[in-house]
Protein backbone atom coordinates (compact mmCIF):
# COMPACT_ATOMS: atom_id res chain seq x y z
CA UNK A 1 0.00 0.00 0.00
CA UNK A 2 3.08 2.36 -0.03
CA UNK A 3 3.00 4.64 -2.55
CA UNK A 4 6.35 6.72 -2.13
CA UNK A 5 9.83 6.46 -2.07
CA UNK A 6 12.71 7.35 0.63
CA UNK A 7 13.63 9.94 -2.77
CA UNK A 8 9.93 11.71 -2.91
CA UNK A 9 10.25 12.18 0.93
CA UNK A 10 13.91 13.71 0.52
CA UNK A 11 13.81 17.49 0.29
CA UNK A 12 10.36 18.21 1.16
CA UNK A 13 9.82 16.35 4.28
CA UNK A 14 11.78 17.94 7.85
CA UNK A 15 12.46 16.40 11.24
CA UNK A 16 10.42 17.82 13.39
CA UNK A 17 13.97 17.58 15.89
CA UNK A 18 16.97 19.28 13.70
CA UNK A 19 15.29 19.85 10.86
CA UNK A 20 17.09 18.03 8.60
CA UNK A 21 15.37 16.69 5.51
CA UNK A 22 17.44 14.12 4.17
CA UNK A 23 16.40 10.25 5.06
CA UNK A 24 17.38 6.56 5.43
CA UNK A 25 14.73 4.03 4.55
CA UNK A 26 13.50 1.80 7.38
CA UNK A 27 11.26 -0.72 7.57
CA UNK A 28 7.70 0.55 8.60
CA UNK A 29 9.63 3.83 8.65
CA UNK A 30 11.92 6.87 7.73
CA UNK A 31 14.98 7.50 9.57
CA UNK A 32 16.54 11.17 9.93
CA UNK A 33 19.89 11.01 8.23
CA UNK A 34 21.33 13.40 10.46
CA UNK A 35 19.69 12.80 13.91
CA UNK A 36 18.14 9.62 13.44
CA UNK A 37 14.71 10.18 14.83
CA UNK A 38 12.36 8.04 12.82
CA UNK A 39 8.72 9.02 11.87
CA UNK A 40 6.40 5.60 11.87
CA UNK A 41 4.75 4.39 7.86
CA UNK A 42 1.28 3.15 9.48
CA UNK A 43 -1.13 1.87 6.56
CA UNK A 44 0.59 3.78 4.17
CA UNK A 45 0.55 7.26 6.34
CA UNK A 46 3.98 8.96 6.87
CA UNK A 47 2.96 9.56 10.79
CA UNK A 48 5.90 12.35 12.48
CA UNK A 49 4.63 13.36 16.31
CA UNK A 50 1.66 15.60 16.88
CA UNK A 51 2.25 17.61 19.80
CA UNK A 52 -1.05 19.23 20.45
CA UNK A 53 -4.61 18.25 18.68
CA UNK A 54 -6.90 20.82 18.29
CA UNK A 55 -10.64 20.68 18.46
CA UNK A 56 -11.25 20.86 14.84
CA UNK A 57 -8.57 17.76 15.01
CA UNK A 58 -10.39 15.66 16.97
CA UNK A 59 -13.24 16.00 15.49
CA UNK A 60 -12.60 14.74 12.29
CA UNK A 61 -10.83 11.86 13.77
CA UNK A 62 -13.67 10.91 15.60
CA UNK A 63 -16.14 11.32 12.24
CA UNK A 64 -13.17 9.46 10.40
CA UNK A 65 -12.74 12.10 8.79
CA UNK A 66 -13.82 13.49 4.70
CA UNK A 67 -15.77 11.56 2.42
CA UNK A 68 -15.06 13.13 -0.87
CA UNK A 69 -13.59 10.38 -3.50
CA UNK A 70 -15.82 8.89 -5.63
CA UNK A 71 -18.25 10.64 -4.53
CA UNK A 72 -21.02 10.71 -7.58
CA UNK A 73 -23.49 13.34 -8.63
CA UNK A 74 -26.63 10.66 -7.21
CA UNK A 75 -24.46 9.87 -4.19
CA UNK A 76 -23.46 13.36 -2.86
CA UNK A 77 -25.13 16.23 -5.02
CA UNK A 78 -22.99 18.86 -3.37
CA UNK A 79 -19.52 17.06 -3.45
CA UNK A 80 -20.34 16.23 -7.27
CA UNK A 81 -20.43 19.43 -8.43
CA UNK A 82 -17.61 21.20 -5.86
CA UNK A 83 -15.60 19.00 -7.11
CA UNK A 84 -16.18 18.97 -10.49
CA UNK A 85 -16.15 22.76 -10.19
CA UNK A 86 -12.68 22.54 -8.29
CA UNK A 87 -11.02 20.68 -11.06
CA UNK A 88 -11.42 22.79 -13.64
CA UNK A 89 -10.05 25.99 -11.66
CA UNK A 90 -7.28 23.57 -11.05
CA UNK A 91 -6.51 22.54 -14.72
CA UNK A 92 -7.19 26.51 -15.34
CA UNK A 93 -4.67 27.76 -12.75
CA UNK A 94 -2.15 24.86 -12.55
CA UNK A 95 -1.63 24.22 -16.02
CA UNK A 96 1.72 22.64 -15.88
CA UNK A 97 1.80 19.16 -14.17
CA UNK A 98 5.41 19.35 -13.06
CA UNK A 99 7.45 19.40 -9.55
CA UNK A 100 5.76 18.82 -6.28
CA UNK A 101 2.23 19.60 -5.38
CA UNK A 102 1.25 20.15 -1.96
CA UNK A 103 -2.49 19.69 -0.69
CA UNK A 104 -3.17 21.39 2.83
CA UNK A 105 -6.02 19.69 4.98
CA UNK A 106 -6.10 16.91 1.91
CA UNK A 107 -9.25 14.94 3.78
CA UNK A 108 -9.43 12.18 1.52
CA UNK A 109 -7.86 13.49 -1.03
CA UNK A 110 -10.08 13.89 -4.01
CA UNK A 111 -7.50 16.73 -5.42
CA UNK A 112 -4.59 15.15 -4.36
CA UNK A 113 -5.33 11.72 -6.81
CA UNK A 114 -6.36 14.48 -9.37
CA UNK A 115 -2.48 15.98 -8.92
CA UNK A 116 -0.96 12.41 -9.25
CA UNK A 117 -3.09 11.83 -12.45
CA UNK A 118 -1.96 14.97 -13.65
CA UNK A 119 1.60 14.01 -13.59
CA UNK A 120 2.56 16.27 -10.39
CA UNK A 121 5.75 14.58 -8.23
CA UNK A 122 6.08 14.47 -5.37
CA UNK A 123 2.17 14.90 -4.79
CA UNK A 124 2.22 15.60 -0.17
CA UNK A 125 -1.08 15.21 1.10
CA UNK A 126 -1.03 16.61 4.99
CA UNK A 127 -4.38 16.19 6.50
CA UNK A 128 -4.47 15.33 10.46
CA UNK A 129 -6.95 12.32 10.28
CA UNK A 130 -5.75 9.05 9.59
CA UNK A 131 -8.48 7.24 8.62
CA UNK A 132 -8.67 9.31 5.82
CA UNK A 133 -5.42 9.44 4.58
CA UNK A 134 -5.24 5.81 4.74
CA UNK A 135 -8.48 5.13 2.47
CA UNK A 136 -6.58 7.99 -0.11
CA UNK A 137 -3.42 5.62 0.32
CA UNK A 138 -5.46 2.72 -0.62
CA UNK A 139 -7.03 4.53 -3.51
CA UNK A 140 -3.88 5.64 -5.23
CA UNK A 141 -2.41 2.15 -4.84
CA UNK A 142 -5.48 0.22 -6.30
CA UNK A 143 -5.47 2.86 -9.11
CA UNK A 144 -1.13 2.10 -9.49
CA UNK A 145 -0.29 6.17 -8.65
CA UNK A 146 3.15 6.40 -7.44
CA UNK A 147 4.89 9.52 -5.87
CA UNK A 148 1.82 10.48 -3.48
CA UNK A 149 3.24 10.83 0.28
CA UNK A 150 0.20 10.68 2.92
CA UNK A 151 1.17 13.35 5.74
CA UNK A 152 -0.78 12.99 9.31
CA UNK A 153 0.37 16.20 10.35
CA UNK A 154 -1.38 20.06 11.77
CA UNK A 155 -0.45 22.88 10.34
CA UNK A 156 1.56 23.80 13.64
CA UNK A 157 3.95 21.09 13.03
CA UNK A 158 7.42 22.32 11.28
CA UNK A 159 7.51 19.12 8.85
CA UNK A 160 7.64 21.09 5.50
CA UNK A 161 10.77 22.44 4.25
CA UNK A 162 10.17 25.85 3.06
CA UNK A 163 10.64 27.80 -0.05
CA UNK A 164 10.22 24.54 -2.42
CA UNK A 165 6.35 23.89 -3.49
CA UNK A 166 5.86 25.28 -6.81
CA UNK A 167 1.86 24.32 -6.10
CA UNK A 168 0.17 24.24 -2.95
CA UNK A 169 -3.95 24.38 -2.44
CA UNK A 170 -5.71 24.76 0.78
CA UNK A 171 -9.38 23.87 -0.18
CA UNK A 172 -11.81 24.90 2.90
CA UNK A 173 -9.38 23.77 5.51
CA UNK A 174 -7.52 27.05 6.85
CA UNK A 175 -10.80 28.46 7.90
CA UNK A 176 -10.80 26.14 10.41
CA UNK A 177 -7.86 28.37 12.65
CA UNK A 178 -11.12 30.35 12.95
CA UNK A 179 -8.92 33.39 15.20
CA UNK A 180 -5.84 32.53 13.63
CA UNK A 181 -6.18 32.05 10.33
CA UNK A 182 -3.40 34.17 9.14
CA UNK A 183 -1.10 31.90 10.77
CA UNK A 184 -2.46 29.15 7.58
CA UNK A 185 -1.74 32.17 5.32
CA UNK A 186 1.98 32.63 6.97
CA UNK A 187 2.09 29.00 6.66
CA UNK A 188 1.57 28.82 2.52
CA UNK A 189 3.61 32.16 1.84
CA UNK A 190 6.87 30.28 3.92
CA UNK A 191 6.09 27.09 2.29
CA UNK A 192 5.57 28.79 -1.59
CA UNK A 193 8.83 28.67 -3.92
CA UNK A 194 9.29 32.57 -5.05
CA UNK A 195 7.95 31.70 -8.58
CA UNK A 196 4.98 29.08 -6.72
CA UNK A 197 1.67 29.57 -6.66
CA UNK A 198 -1.10 27.99 -4.49
CA UNK A 199 -5.22 27.93 -4.45
CA UNK A 200 -7.14 29.01 -1.25
CA UNK A 201 -10.90 28.30 -0.94
CA UNK A 202 -13.19 29.78 1.72
CA UNK A 203 -16.80 29.63 2.41
CA UNK A 204 -18.32 32.96 2.00
CA UNK A 205 -20.65 33.96 4.46
CA UNK A 206 -23.40 35.26 2.67
CA UNK A 207 -23.75 32.28 0.00
CA UNK A 208 -23.30 29.46 3.25
CA UNK A 209 -26.14 32.01 5.12
CA UNK A 210 -28.38 31.27 2.26
CA UNK A 211 -28.17 27.89 2.48
CA UNK A 212 -28.71 27.39 5.77
CA UNK A 213 -31.59 29.50 5.80
CA UNK A 214 -32.94 27.09 3.00
CA UNK A 215 -32.18 24.39 5.39
CA UNK A 216 -33.70 26.04 8.42
CA UNK A 217 -30.16 25.49 10.42
CA UNK A 218 -30.96 28.39 12.91
CA UNK A 219 -28.27 28.01 14.69
CA UNK A 220 -25.83 28.74 11.92
CA UNK A 221 -28.16 31.32 10.76
CA UNK A 222 -27.97 32.78 13.92
CA UNK A 223 -23.59 32.52 14.11
CA UNK A 224 -23.06 33.57 10.23
CA UNK A 225 -25.43 36.37 10.90
CA UNK A 226 -23.71 38.01 13.99
CA UNK A 227 -20.35 36.36 14.31
CA UNK A 228 -19.24 35.03 10.48
CA UNK A 229 -18.92 31.80 11.88
CA UNK A 230 -20.36 28.19 11.39
CA UNK A 231 -20.71 24.85 13.04
CA UNK A 232 -20.26 21.33 11.47
CA UNK A 233 -21.74 18.60 13.37
CA UNK A 234 -21.76 14.74 13.59
CA UNK A 235 -23.73 13.70 16.30
CA UNK A 236 -22.89 15.62 19.91
CA UNK A 237 -19.69 16.32 18.29
CA UNK A 238 -19.27 20.15 16.57
CA UNK A 239 -16.52 22.17 14.90
CA UNK A 240 -16.69 25.60 14.12
CA UNK A 241 -15.25 27.25 10.83
CA UNK A 242 -14.68 30.76 9.65
CA UNK A 243 -16.72 32.32 6.65
CA UNK A 244 -15.49 35.04 4.80
CA UNK A 245 -16.74 38.16 2.60
CA UNK A 246 -15.06 38.45 -0.67
CA UNK A 247 -13.29 41.65 0.77
CA UNK A 248 -12.64 40.66 4.25
CA UNK A 249 -10.63 37.75 2.51
CA UNK A 250 -9.02 39.73 0.00
CA UNK A 251 -7.67 42.13 2.87
CA UNK A 252 -6.55 39.58 4.81
CA UNK A 253 -4.49 37.94 1.72
CA UNK A 254 -2.79 41.23 1.01
CA UNK A 255 -1.83 41.58 4.47
CA UNK A 256 0.06 38.31 4.67
CA UNK A 257 2.02 39.68 1.51
CA UNK A 258 0.11 37.47 -0.57
CA UNK A 259 -0.77 38.87 -4.22
CA UNK A 260 -3.77 37.69 -5.99
CA UNK A 261 -3.51 35.98 -9.42
CA UNK A 262 -6.85 35.78 -10.22
CA UNK A 263 -10.86 35.09 -8.28
CA UNK A 264 -13.38 32.35 -8.43
CA UNK A 265 -16.50 31.16 -6.97
CA UNK A 266 -18.49 28.29 -6.23
CA UNK A 267 -22.24 28.39 -6.93
CA UNK A 268 -24.60 27.88 -4.00
CA UNK A 269 -27.34 26.38 -6.13
CA UNK A 270 -25.70 22.90 -6.07
CA UNK A 271 -26.14 22.75 -2.42
CA UNK A 272 -29.48 24.47 -2.29
CA UNK A 273 -30.66 22.25 -4.80
CA UNK A 274 -29.15 19.32 -2.22
CA UNK A 275 -31.94 20.64 0.62
CA UNK A 276 -34.54 20.99 -1.18
CA UNK A 277 -33.92 17.60 -2.60
CA UNK A 278 -33.63 15.98 0.68
CA UNK A 279 -36.98 17.98 2.33
CA UNK A 280 -38.84 17.15 -0.99
CA UNK A 281 -41.22 13.63 -1.05
CA UNK A 282 -42.17 11.17 -3.56
CA UNK A 283 -43.87 11.64 -5.97
CA UNK A 284 -42.65 15.63 -6.58
CA UNK A 285 -39.07 14.03 -5.80
CA UNK A 286 -37.05 13.95 -9.22
CA UNK A 287 -34.94 11.27 -10.57
CA UNK A 288 -31.26 11.98 -9.91
CA UNK A 289 -30.42 11.08 -13.69
CA UNK A 290 -28.12 12.20 -16.31
CA UNK A 291 -30.58 15.04 -17.44
CA UNK A 292 -30.86 16.49 -13.99
CA UNK A 293 -27.29 15.95 -13.64
CA UNK A 294 -26.71 18.21 -17.08
CA UNK A 295 -29.30 20.74 -15.53
CA UNK A 296 -27.35 21.80 -12.20
CA UNK A 297 -24.34 21.44 -13.76
CA UNK A 298 -25.84 24.34 -16.42
CA UNK A 299 -26.70 26.16 -13.54
CA UNK A 300 -23.39 25.76 -11.73
CA UNK A 301 -21.44 26.59 -14.76
CA UNK A 302 -23.26 29.85 -15.11
CA UNK A 303 -22.84 31.26 -10.88
CA UNK A 304 -18.72 30.33 -10.87
CA UNK A 305 -17.58 34.20 -11.01
CA UNK A 306 -16.95 35.43 -7.13
CA UNK A 307 -19.79 37.52 -5.43
CA UNK A 308 -21.49 38.16 -2.06
CA UNK A 309 -23.36 35.32 -2.47
CA UNK A 310 -20.86 32.59 -3.66
CA UNK A 311 -20.88 29.02 -1.85
CA UNK A 312 -16.54 29.67 -1.70
CA UNK A 313 -14.45 32.07 -2.45
CA UNK A 314 -11.27 31.05 -4.50
CA UNK A 315 -8.47 33.04 -4.51
CA UNK A 316 -4.91 32.06 -6.84
CA UNK A 317 -2.03 33.49 -5.03
CA UNK A 318 1.46 34.09 -4.84
CA UNK A 319 3.95 35.28 -2.43
CA UNK A 320 5.19 39.28 -2.64
CA UNK A 321 8.44 40.65 -1.33
CA UNK A 322 9.10 44.18 0.02
CA UNK A 323 10.50 45.47 -2.63
CA UNK A 324 8.69 43.45 -5.20
CA UNK A 325 11.66 41.17 -5.78
CA UNK A 326 12.39 37.93 -4.36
Amino acid sequence: MKTFTIEDVNGFIRCNTCGNSLWDEGKDRSHCSSCKRSIPIVNGVLCPEIKKVSSSEEFYSFTGGAKFIEAGFADNITIYSSTRTYKKYLKKWFPSSKGPFLDLGCGDGRFSLWALEEGFSPVISLDCCQQSLERLANTASERNLKGLIPLRANFREPCLVPSVFNSIIAVETLCYLCDTYNSGLELIKKLLSPDGRAMISEFGVHGMSIIDTAAVNVVNMEKEAFSGRRLEKYGSRSTEARLFTPDEFEKLCVEADLEIIEKGGISPLPMLFNFAYNFTSYPLRPALDEKMKSLIDALSDGNEDISSLSRNILFLLKKRSENGKF
